[in-house]
């Protein structure tokens, strides 16, 4: 059996009304009231973490990078422009950013304000064990507020702007020789305790309202009827892996992934 232009187009426009439709189920099932901040982070570590977010259903991150980041030579992602910011990290993320809505900010002054202004009660930083800092796993009722977590480079770690202008710190506790935990690794450890206290919780998993799944969907479907990114890698996987196509590889994987 061949695949051909037709096939491939016919597959293609079949696809729109189910990954529409599976849009709609992924909206239903995202949590309320939970963001992440990423300061001055590397792209590979955005997308890494947008990979755990997109996944476990947290549809909002914001990302801040400072004026020094922009500037600097070797990981000046924030140099570049937000369409070109967005083609590398879809491609990185495996296209989890495309499910996402991506906030970015000059400042973390100007983040925070922002999230305030949108409802946001707590604002919590990641820190290393210091004193004052609560353990992630500590009894507490920060998990069940309209929290945003700020989480800050390998590198230079958070801000003192971003550590002033949190409400409390928490730590991992960490108990191995190297007490060196990647930044994608630790936000996914927060994003899994914070939804594993919400769904033990009296009030149970604080999804998004039908509002915030119709504002999502108008936010993250193309405008003007444009094709939607398929949703399934699979089959473009597997056309590339076949290699029977009317045209080049490229030409098709491109159609298919890029929409």
């Amino acid at each position: 059996e061949m695949f051909n232009v037709f096939s491939l187009a016919a597959l293609a426009e079949a696809t729109q009304a189910p990954t529409r439709a599976r849009l709609g189920t992924v909206l239903s099932q995202r949590h309320t009231g939970f963001t992440l901040v990423l300061e001055n982070c590397r792209k590979e570590n955005i997308a890494v973490i947008a990979r755990s977010a997109e996944c476990l259903g947290v549809g909002r991150l914001h990302l801040v990078h400072s004026q020094t980041e922009r500037a600097e030579a070797r990981y000046g992602f924030g140099r570049l422009s937000p369409t070109e910011k967005q083609a590398k990290l879809s491609r990185l993320s495996k296209s989890a950013t495309d499910w996402l809505e991506l906030h970015e900010h000059a400042s973390m002054r100007a983040c925070v304000e922002c999230l305030r202004d949108s409802g946001t009660e707590c604002v919590v930083a990641t820190t290393p064990a210091v004193q004052g800092a609560l353990s992630l796993y500590e009894p507490s009722d920060w998990p069940l507020r309209h929290t945003a977590i700020l989480l800050g480079s390998e590198a230079a770690g958070l801000s003192n702007e971003a550590l002033a202008l949190a409400d409390m710190r928490v730590t991992i506790p960490q108990r191995g020789m190297t007490q060196s935990l990647n930044v994608a690794q630790c936000a996914a450890l927060v994003i899994g305790e914070v939804l594993r206290r919400r769904s033990i919780s009296d009030a149970g998993e604080i999804l998004y309202s039908a509002d915030e799944q119709r504002a999502a969907a108008s936010a993250l479907l193309p405008a003007d009827g444009a094709a939607l990114r398929l949703h399934n890698k699979a089959f473009s996987k597997a056309v590339r892996t076949r290699g029977q196509l009317g045209g080049t590889e490229g030409e098709y994987f491109g159609y298919l992934t890029e929409g």
